[in-house]
């Protein structure tokens, strides 16, 4: 009996010196802030969402930015895109991207051009 309570015992300690270990390896999240010093259009932004892709669209009140992780890339009216203003971005489950603005239009993008959605119905 004395043996099974050591052995437990030992393998308590043992358990509870790695694991205060393991915490103490936590590293703490990076964040960087972007501006448009880094080629962001504004510094107001709206909405942000990851496409399928894995680039980041993010809506502001001078145009849209897709970032690839490295740079921007800067959408706007000689895109298409007659109100720069965006506030929401949606991807449906095809993939294609749709944009709501300030003025209530809404724009999907196809090969880098957006265009304006002229059909009564929901979009969502």
């Amino acid at each position: 009996m004395s043996r099974n309570v050591n052995t437990i015992l030992l393998s308590w300690l043992l358990w509870l010196l790695f694991s205060t270990t393991l915490l103490g390896q936590r590293t703490q999240p990076y964040f960087h802030n972007f501006t448009t010093e880094d080629g962001l259009p504004s510094s107001e932004t709206y909405c942000a969402v990851q496409d399928k892709d894995g680039y980041m669209w993010i809506g502001t009140d001078n145009g849209v930015a897709r970032f690839d992780g490295y740079e921007f890339e800067v959408f706007g009216s000689e895109h298409g895109l007659a109100d720069v203003v965006v506030f929401n971005i949606v991807e449906v489950s095809r993939g294609t991207l749709w944009f709501m603005t300030y003025s209530g239009r809404v724009y999907f993008l196809v090969n880098d051009f957006f265009h304006k959605w002229t059909g009564k119905a929901s979009v969502v």
